[in-house]
């Protein structure tokens, strides 16, 4: 199905195929998907498509600006409007932030402020909701509280070291 341009064609069809051109010869270091969008980085450079994190929209394979690393992204997480990369020492988000899953006021991929540990070793989301793993054991997550998954009193939480 293609119905939100997932496989990077934004023509709209169940048979849709392409290729992104942003990628032609190059290593891919990190890939997530979603049920409507896909983003994959090379390097420091992260291209997403489909469904746009920012409305609802279908998007063609688009840089994703603000991410600003020579070291190449070694993972990223897809969620329902935002998506995150990492490149180890650094996270950026980017799309919605409704519910603080960005932890910034723009849609642009923005730096995300981390309680101090060890390096990120992966990125997952289940939502609207961020968690970083990091190599010291320490799982770190921030944006939708709704069902009390993170240690906050509110409905969102920054981000918030969920095994001290």
């Amino acid at each position: 199905m293609n119905d939100h341009a997932q496989t990077g064609d934004t023509n709209i069809s169940e048979s849709a195929t392409s290729q992104i051109s942003a990628f032609n010869g190059k290593k891919i270091t990190a890939l997530s998907t979603a049920t409507a969008s896909a983003c994959a980085a090379s390097g420091g450079t992260v291209v997403c498509w489909g469904n746009s994190l920012t409305e609802d929209k279908p998007t063609p394979p688009t840089p994703v600006e603000g991410i600003t690393t020579k070291t190449p992204i070694t993972s990223l997480s897809v969620g329902v409007d935002h998506a995150c990369a990492s490149n180890g020492t650094s996270v950026w988000c980017w799309g919605q932030n409704t519910l603080g899953q960005t932890t910034s006021t723009t849609p642009a991929a923005a730096l995300v402020k981390l309680p101090a540990h060890k390096p990120i070793s992966e990125l997952a989301t289940d939502g609207y909701t961020t968690y970083a793993t990091c190599s010291d054991g320490a799982i770190i997550g921030w944006g939708n509280n709704g069902y009390h998954q993170l240690p906050a009193t509110g409905p969102t939480a920054p981000p918030t070291v969920l095994n001290p």
